[in-house]
């Protein structure tokens, strides 16, 4: 089986923040608060899935 490491997504999650504090239009920020909430629960649930997976298939 082959493994891969996670790509991190701290770059993009930095992005957003900086794009809410940038942004004068209440519209446009919460679409930019929900996507980041989307990359940031996608980020955690693919690190705890890669944690899991690596914990019980890496070694085989």
């Amino acid at each position: 089986m082959l493994y891969k490491d996670i790509d991190s997504k701290e770059q993009e999650i930095h992005q957003l923040k900086t794009l809410i504090l940038r942004s004068q239009n209440p519209k446009q920020k919460n679409l930019i608060k929900t996507d980041l909430a989307r990359v940031v629960n996608g980020y955690e649930a693919e690190k705890d899935n890669a944690y899991y997976i690596g914990f019980r298939f890496k070694e085989s």
